[in-house]
């Protein structure tokens, strides 16, 4: 069966589960999985037929959910209106804190498990008419990043000087995570020609190249001037194999593949 668990930040999780008659709270249906539409970016020149296509540009991701709540009782399905509601809140940033986001998790019946990033945009109950304690509930969730992500990370680990082949099996470029045993190590990707090096740190980094975040961390103190910026290139890991080198010290590079759609 498939099943769609909403996380959100600090809370319990609700699972929607398709196919079962009996569950309290039955997956009807799922929208937004599949490749978004992108839009082009162009330009153009005076009296130049058509334009020159520069890049593109990728909006994110809006999933949606049908469900149906359904109780053995109307006292024990308000209960359960409670429960989705609350679980479905926003709380807005605090003073000095960043935003916190919550966590979908896909699993399809015979097909893959994939996560993503998201808040609720919109939820929705609609009372059912007739006899029975049941209600359906509406919900959107916004996802800034489009990709969905595997399950887990895979990692490597590096010894000073080793040299291993990084397998993306993902749709587009994954960010990585570079957690060193010292303060000085080069992590180069020799199939793209790109590096990051950080030299002199006072103790052991971790380097992350996400888009939005981009840090370099020693004993937890921001050690973003120990890069040497000049040959320095906050790189992701191309999809399909890529050669990368760690000098300088050990290493344990991890990765999470990212994916265009279910």
């Amino acid at each position: 069966m498939s099943t769609l668990t909403w996380t959100p930040p600090g809370g319990s999780a609700l699972i929607f589960t398709g196919g079962d008659y009996d569950n309290a709270r039955r997956l009807l249906d799922m929208r937004g999985l599949g490749p978004i539409q992108v839009s082009p970016f162009a330009v153009k020149g005076p009296r130049q037929p058509g334009t020159t296509l520069v890049d593109a540009v990728v909006p994110p991701r809006i999933v949606e959910l049908d469900a149906l709540l359904q109780e053995a009782t109307n006292a024990a399905l308000w209960s359960s209106r409670i429960a989705v509601a609350s679980s479905m809140a926003v709380q807005p940033a605090r003073l000095t804190e960043q935003f916190a986001m919550g966590e979908l998790a896909v699993a399809i019946t015979d097909g893959p498990s994939r996560v993503i990033d998201a808040m609720v945009a919109s939820a929705e109950f609609i009372r059912g008419r007739g006899a029975g304690a049941w209600t359906t509930l509406s919900a959107e969730f916004y996802c800034p990043s489009p990709w969905w992500k595997a399950t887990s990370d895979s990692s490597q680990v590096f010894a000073a000087g080793e040299t291993f082949a990084l397998d993306n099996p993902g749709d587009v470029d994954c960010p990585i995570t570079v957690v060193a045993t010292g303060g000085t190590v080069t992590v180069r990707n020799n199939t793209t020609g790109e590096s990051i090096v950080v030299s002199g740190a006072p103790s052991a980094v971790t380097i992350t190249t996400g888009f939005g975040n981009k840090q370099i961390l020693a004993g937890g103190a921001n050690a973003m001037k120990y890069l040497t910026v000049a040959s320095s290139t906050m790189w992701q890991l191309r999809p399909g194999s890529n050669s990368v080198t760690v000098t300088g010290a050990g290493a344990t590079v991890s990765w999470r593949p990212l994916y265009a759609g279910i």
